[in-house]
């Protein structure tokens, strides 16, 4: 196997060295000569007798091959090579042990009972994981159980995902009372979708809160004929008017030309960086060990040093992050079949270094409510000639 080194030989003697060499009987398999300088290649277990040739010129090792080259980089990433392997074993290892258990299923009292009954069945934070035969026994064991109707164990990683379905009883079918549909706020109809009762407000009508727009007494000509129960759904355009408190600046990082490289070791929820840092920096992340399914990640690390500075922000970009905010705002209190229409800013004022911004908002949202209207006697209804009542939106 080869094990050469090439060295570097300068100084005023190159060519008394070389003679010397030769008179040694060194083999040499590669020259380049320059003035003062000398490189070679020979074999490594002739380094130490070009040691002893007693001369002012200087030698050193340029590059080494064959196992010359694999012990030098061992000797010199031994400790990075004893951490890897050290890291790849601990990685398996805590692939074959519990860190979590969860159970699905919106019964509290079945998810409590269901975790106990796991952890005295041998799956448990903490413990090895089981093989699959064990954990069919465990599910078959489970199902014994009068209360679950389904019941699936899975293993994500470290993690064991119990599913489970209850049994139902059988459903009663919903009872729905005599009622009215009112408004659930002021706004704007803009779409109405009715199943039953009869329509007194229409598309683009403007309602108050409590507003009647679809009623559960059911009319022939001057006279209540019945009550039913009033179904539908209205949506209408709704308004928001959304106060903000901005500051005028805002914070910008810049990167320097500094860099620096150390390691960053995860484990266990507990994160440890490893090697020089600068005093502001971010940080840029190569994974070396790790993935989703340990709780387990060692990854090499750049930290790329930074500047921070204070950037005055103009009218227009303190307006588009306050409609931005506005709207986040208003999102969050609405459905998923809800949305926003509209958003504009109503007038700002400036408060030392701060903005005072007042955004308008226009939303779509469902307002369909409902007004108990059971109490109501039909026949004395119809006596009168001027009739109303007091209720409770539900």
């Amino acid at each position: 196997m080869i094990n050469r080194i090439k060295i570097e030989i300068t100084g005023k003697y190159t060519n008394y060295f070389f003679k010397e060499l030769i008179r040694r009987k060194i083999n040499i398999y590669d020259l380049v000569k320059s003035h003062n300088k000398l490189e070679i290649i020979i074999d490594y277990k002739d380094y130490k007798n070009v040691k002893k040739i007693k001369t002012t010129s200087k030698v050193k090792i340029i590059n080494r091959y064959g196992v010359s080259k694999l012990k030098y980089l061992f000797n010199k990433y031994r400790l990075l090579l004893f951490f890897f392997l050290f890291a790849i074993f601990i990685n398996i290892f805590l692939s074959h042990i519990i860190f979590k258990v969860e159970v699905i299923n919106h019964n509290k009292k079945l998810v409590k009972e269901i975790k106990d009954e796991l952890m005295d069945l041998g799956i448990k934070k903490y413990n090895f994981v089981l093989s699959a035969n064990k954990v069919n026994n465990i599910k078959e064991k489970l199902l014994e159980n009068k209360d679950i109707e389904w019941l699936e164990i899975e293993r994500i990683g470290t993690k064991y995902v119990i599913k489970v379905e209850e049994r139902k009883e059988k459903e009663k079918e919903d009872e729905c009372f005599p009622r009215n549909i009112v408004s659930k706020k002021n706004a704007v109809i803009t779409k109405i979708n009715v199943e039953n009762g009869e329509i007194i407000k229409k598309k683009n009508d403007y309602v108050v809160a409590g507003e009647t727009i679809v009623s559960g007494l059911i009319h022939n000509k001057e006279t209540v004929k019945t009550k039913v129960c009033a179904k539908g759904l209205i949506y209408g355009k709704t308004w928001y008017k959304v106060r903000l408190s901005l500051e005028n600046t805002t914070l910008n990082t810049v990167y320097t030309s500094n860099e620096k490289t150390g390691f960053f070791i995860k484990m266990l929820n507990k994160e440890y960086k490893l090697g020089n840092k600068f005093s502001k920096y971010k940080i840029k992340k190569y994974n070396i060990v790790g993935s989703k399914l340990v709780p387990m990640e060692i990854s090499l690390s750049k930290y790329l040093e930074i500047n921070r500075y204070e950037q005055q922000l103009s009218k227009k970009e303190i307006e588009k992050k306050a409609l931005i905010l506005a709207e986040k705002k208003v999102r969050e209190g609405l459905k998923k079949d809800e949305h926003i229409l509209d958003k504009k800013i109503l007038k700002n004022n400036i408060n030392n270094s701060k903005i005072d911004i007042e955004v308008f908002i226009v939303a779509e949202e469902n307002i369909t409510s409902y007004f108990d209207i059971s109490g109501i006697n039909i026949d004395e209804l119809n006596k009168k000639e001027e009739w109303f009542y007091v209720g409770t939106i539900k």
